[in-house]
């Protein structure tokens, strides 16, 4: 996907609405989607794709911030364990040294 600007995209927000003027996308799929619905859905069908993919995003940095979080609390588990083993051979040598 190619989004190319003719001249520089105006984005304005205001409460729940996003005002793109200028904007000039050049994707073949993209394209041929919008031109398989009727002209009046051109809209309608351009929110919903934006709408689908800002969930997808949102869900894939989800699950990223998921795995990362689980892969931190792995690795203090395994450092957890790995203490905790060590200490009945500490506490031995401790006991056998007095």
């Amino acid at each position: 996907m190619v989004i190319e600007q003719k001249s520089p995209a105006v984005i304005s927000l205001s409460g729940d609405t996003l005002l793109i003027e200028s904007l000039e996308i050049t994707d073949l799929e993209l394209a041929d989607y919008i031109r398989s619905v009727p002209p009046d859905d051109h809209s309608t069908k351009l929110t919903h794709l934006m709408e689908i993919g800002l969930v997808c995003i949102q869900r894939a940095s989800l699950l990223q911030d998921r795995d990362f979080v689980k892969n931190q609390l792995d690795g203090v588990l395994k450092a957890v364990e790995t203490n905790l083993a060590q200490i009945p051979e500490s506490v031995k040598a401790k006991i056998m040294s007095q």
